[in-house]
């Protein structure tokens, strides 16, 4: 026991690129057990209790307030992280003017956008999202975006300066908090509660993650620079605007294809459905996100010692673990369906989140080429990427609105695959990442597994064959895994 303890201490006080991406992800990983698995949990109490009908309205207005918050947050958090990372130890000064920069620029736009949703909110409810009643809802969430801009940067600051530890305590006290309030404020008041206390757990968050950052800062011995954030503009054009523009293609396009599903019949009660089933895309991506705030820096200290141990960490290790978690929703998501209530159960809802899964995955897998664009300033191509996938997604969401939720699912699904198709070509022929990264037979074996088990569901087989099937499949992808993947990075 002692030994074993020896070891592990030896591993938190190392310094290698090793050992900051186990405590970083050790971390991130109590952060998410406390508060990911809170916030599931009142999620699928809430959608209970509101209904598929008021759950889909609950969903437009998130959506329509996180598009405006998309261009609020100007990816000032992601530049905080990659300049704090590449400059703390060698350039404080810069980091102190980059954070004055960020700051500014979080406040300043998060007023503009928080006026900006009030004032439009008559107009969206009624032009856009079919629905006058929910404009006085828009109107009171629009107050969280100051709040959730500036703790943007916050968060990205603290994951530049590798406090990942801070984060996650955070992270645990909001979980809890959050669901406790959420709960509540939704049973007794409904749909104007929920909203109403989202705002409050911005406000707290926000409060809190200011004072770790203040903390951090005088650990470091260092300060935010107000006056002299001019001199580091430049990087909002090379980085912080592309970034933006590449992060804005997701949430208002995102906004866009929920007006056109809402405006069919029953289109708020086919969005909820589709929300309920998106709640375990967000579920399963928490790792993959958590991962990339931890990965992020770490790639951006390393970015000239040509590691190929790190490079396939980057690439597969969040799509792996993604792949395991998703065998059940992929083989019995009818099972899951009666966590919701009889709204929920039926074979629209099953076909929806077997195609939510495989969108996840698609997106796990595409995202550590993200992380390797942004640590090689090539945010543009990004951008570019994000703007094809975009016009894809219009598109089949006006192709395919007729199919309900299983065609809002079966549109974002085209819409990854299309663009994975199109631009990993690219990112091959200009040597971002390797050949054997993307077409090996592991890779390809991998994705035939998966996509036949959605088959297998998606054709109404016997439930307890699928059981049977989700055990085997366990155990053969982790053997699978171990054999081609981990040991090849032990080699």
């Amino acid at each position: 026991m002692y030994r074993i303890r020896d070891k592990i201490i030896k591993i938190l006080n190392n310094q290698t690129t090793t050992s900051r991406l186990l405590k970083g992800l050790s971390w991130n990983v109590v952060g998410i057990i406390g508060q990911k698995s809170f916030t599931m949990i009142s999620s699928i109490l809430v959608a209970r209790m509101l209904g598929a009908t008021v759950f889909g309205e609950y969903g437009i207005i998130n959506g329509t307030v996180s598009m405006f918050a998309t261009f609020a947050g100007l990816a000032l958090g992601m530049t905080s992280t990659k300049i704090i990372a590449e400059y703390k130890t060698n350039d404080k000064n810069k980091v102190e003017r980059v954070l004055g920069l960020t700051n500014l620029f979080a406040v300043l736009s998060g007023i503009i956008m928080m006026v900006l949703v009030y004032l439009l909110a008559d107009w969206l409810a009624i032009n856009h999202l079919n629905n006058k009643s929910i404009a006085i809802y828009l109107k009171i969430a629009a107050i969280g975006l100051l709040f959730n801009t500036f703790n943007g940067v916050q968060r990205g600051s603290l994951s530049g300066f590798e406090k990942f530890s801070h984060i996650a305590k955070v992270d645990v006290l909001m979980g809890i908090s959050s669901c406790f309030l959420t709960l509540y404020f939704t049973y007794y008041y409904g749909l104007i509660g929920l909203v109403t206390v989202g705002i409050a757990i911005s406000v707290i968050n926000n409060i809190v993650c200011t004072y770790l950052i203040r903390r951090t800062l005088k650990q470091n011995n260092m300060k935010i620079n107000y006056k002299e954030f001019y001199k580091e503009i430049n990087i909002f054009w090379y980085f912080s605007l592309p970034s933006m523009l590449s992060s804005i293609m997701v949430g208002p396009v995102t906004w866009f294809a929920n007006t056109v599903f809402v405006k069919i019949p029953n289109g708020y009660t086919e969005l909820g459905i589709y929300n309920a089933a998106n709640q375990w895309k967000t579920l399963l991506m928490l790792l993959p996100q958590t991962f990339s705030m931890v990965m992020l820096p770490i790639l951006v200290s390393a970015k000239n010692k040509n590691d190929i141990n790190l490079d396939k960490i980057n690439m597969w290790f969040s799509w792996i673990i993604v792949i395991v978690l998703s065998i059940p929703l992929v083989n019995i998501p009818d099972v899951i369906s009666y966590l919701y209530g009889s709204e929920y159960i039926s074979q629209s809802y099953n076909t929806t989140l077997v195609i939510v899964a495989l969108t996840t995955l698609l997106i796990s897998y595409n995202s550590g080429i993200g992380r390797v664009l942004m640590t090689n300033n090539l945010v543009w191509l990004s951008f570019l990427s994000n703007l094809f996938w975009g016009i894809v997604l219009i598109v089949s969401s006006y192709i395919l609105r007729d199919l309900g939720s299983i065609g809002f699912a079966l549109a974002f699904l085209t819409a990854y695959v299309i663009n994975t198709i199109v631009f990993f070509p690219i990112y091959i022929i200009k040597k971002i990442i390797p050949k054997s990264f993307v077409f090996s037979k592991e890779i390809v074996l991998l994705w035939g597994v998966i996509i036949g088990e959605a088959l297998v569901t998606i054709t109404e087989m016997n439930l307890f064959i699928r059981l049977g099937i989700v055990a085997v499949n366990i155990l053969v992808v982790l053997g699978f895994v171990y054999k081609y993947f981990i040991k090849k990075l032990k080699g």
